[in-house]
């Protein structure tokens, strides 16, 4: 019998068996306090029933009500790539980021499940709008639904170099890509900062805008371009405040 393929008692097998599986861990370190991150979007029901990213899930309404390190913070992307040819992706899941940063289906499941892909070995992906996705530098065999992808800490390898920022013990997604472009810049064409300026009114610089938006680099739910909690800040820091002119680009293949 294939490995990866059971038999219930009655000598059926099991078809959810041949499908790839995997537990994930993630933070993002725009809502990232030091402990856990904050689910704003959900809070001020900003966060939207649909993924942004065209995959066509659907969050299930009750998820919204969830509390505590459960609660929704944002959508997130989980790929699988082929463990031959990194660069070409297998397959793609929209998923919740909870508070706790463990991921979940947008039903609520924990374990993720990748239907009609069988069972291998695969890098593990994570991607997010307006932070830089971060990749498994070794192949997982997805098979067992207790498989774990550990993100947060440092004993999981990551593709590239600094893929992951270091906050305090855990390892986070770098945030303030507004651009969703793959590369952090403060100055120059192309960068950051300017959209965000955009967004809020470019005449008007500390006006706020409040929605579901790329812009909104902490995922408070107000696009700000000065005073507290601003989104321009966090981008000045991940390119380095005492060089603006630095820039950081995504560790993926």
């Amino acid at each position: 019998m294939r490995a990866g393929v059971d038999q219930d008692a009655d000598g059926i097998l099991d078809h959810d068996d041949l499908n790839a599986r995997v537990n994930v861990r993630a933070i993002l370190e725009g809502p990232f306090d030091g402990t856990t991150m904050k689910s704003d979007l959900n809070t001020n029901n900003l966060l939207p029933a649909t993924d942004p990213y065209g995959l066509g899930e659907t969050m299930n309404p009750d998820i919204k009500s969830w509390v505590g390190l459960s609660a929704p913070v944002d959508w997130a992307k989980v790929e699988l790539r082929s463990n031959v040819n990194p660069t070409i992706v297998v397959s793609s899941r929209a998923v919740l980021v909870q508070r706790s940063g463990n991921l979940m289906q947008p039903t609520g499941e924990q374990t993720i499940t990748f239907p009609g892909v069988a069972t291998g070995n695969y890098h593990v992906v994570v991607k997010h709008r307006n932070h830089f996705g971060v990749m498994s530098f070794t192949p997982y065999l997805l098979r067992d639904p207790g498989t774990m992808v550990d993100f947060t800490t440092l004993s999981t390898a990551t593709y590239g170099t600094e893929a992951r920022k270091t906050v305090g013990a855990s390892q986070v997604m770098w945030s303030g890509n507004v651009t969703g472009d793959g590369v952090l810049q403060y100055t120059g064409a192309g960068n950051d900062r300017d959209p965000i300026l955009v967004r809020v009114g470019s005449t008007v610089p500390n006006n706020t805008v409040l929605g579901y938006y790329i812009e909104d680099a902490n995922l408070d739910g107000t696009v700000k371009y000065v005073g507290a909690s601003n989104d321009r800040d966090p981008i000045l820091l991940n390119v380095g405040s005492t060089v603006p002119t630095n820039t950081r680009a995504q560790q993926l293949p």
